[in-house]
């Protein structure tokens, strides 16, 4: 679907930005970290936006999502 948004805004606006909102496993294939990323998801995103991105849901860091993130290309914001 992100892929999809992207390729269609960007057809009337090429500078057309794509964050999306959490979910930084679908920049990997099969919606795994372990994997590579997923090159046509990078390719249609500008960055990844992230709440709550240092603590989970009970105060402790997130180690998880900060290391999925570290995995992105650094021209992604």
């Amino acid at each position: 679907m992100v892929i999809g948004i992207s390729k269609y805004a960007r057809k009337f606006h090429p500078d057309f930005i794509v964050i999306p909102q959490n979910g930084s496993e679908l920049a990997f294939q099969n919606v795994n970290p372990e994997n590579p990323l997923c090159q046509e998801y990078i390719n249609a995103i500008d960055g990844i936006a992230i709440e709550e991105l240092f603590l989970d849901e009970k105060g402790k860091a997130d180690d998880y999502r900060i290391n999925n993130l570290k995995k992105i290309p650094n021209d992604k914001k």
